[in-house]
């Protein structure tokens, strides 16, 4: 029994996945999408002219 249990145990069990690993599944991002962010401040034309 113990002999034909063990051809059974090839894998591991499945280890759990480290917090993080996520990002691997994200496209990796191009340079030209991080070259420029908004500052926290803008606010664009058309609200601001509602605003005022």
């Amino acid at each position: 029994m113990t002999q034909q249990r063990d051809l059974f145990r090839g894998k591991p069990a499945r280890k759990p996945r480290r917090p993080g690993s996520y990002r691997r599944q994200e496209p990796p991002r191009t340079p030209r999408d991080t070259a420029w962010e908004l500052p926290e401040d803008f606010q664009p034309a058309a609200t601001s002219k509602e605003d005022q």
